[in-house]
């Protein structure tokens, strides 16, 4: 099943966690969407990324092929069965041009914007960096990363 992740999941190493099996496809945009913190998440307290539909903006992240079965598991860490997000099919553009469906999380009851914090958005960060997404993009994210507080 293909997954974009255009949050913590960016990072393989993050990813790996959940899903041992998953496989890089390529880095890709979901045209028409922008990455906002709209969910405040207790456990990082501070928002956490949510994708909303926004014409004209575009989400950075990364396509995976995970298992089915590694997919419902991230439906369980992503909190669809408490709703708080929910996994919708969307069509992103790789890196090479080709159009493919994927399936994204999005939250359900979107709020804020949340200040994020330093923990989640250097996972953020990490994955820009080691997928090479484009370079105003990793410094927007270092520039938001640097103005945070230290924990």
């Amino acid at each position: 099943m293909l997954y974009f992740s255009y949050g913590s999941f960016m990072s393989m190493d993050v990813l790996k966690q959940h899903c041992p099996s998953a496989k890089k496809i390529s880095t890709a945009v979901l045209p028409n969407f922008e990455v906002v913190f709209n969910y405040y998440s207790k456990n990082y307290k501070g928002g956490c990324t949510g994708a909303e539909f926004v014409p004209g903006k575009i989400a950075y992240g990364v396509l995976y092929d995970i298992s089915e079965e590694e997919m419902l598991h991230l439906d369980q860490v992503e909190g669809v069965y408490s709703a708080k997000y929910f996994r919708q099919e969307v069509v992103i553009i790789t890196e090479e041009g080709r159009l493919e469906k994927a399936f994204i999380y999005r939250t359900t009851n979107p709020s804020g914007p949340h200040e994020t914090t330093r923990a989640y958005l250097g996972k953020l960060l990490v994955g820009a960096k080691e997928n090479h997404l484009p370079d105003e993009y990793v410094e927007k994210l270092q520039r938001h990363f640097d103005s945070l507080p230290e924990s």
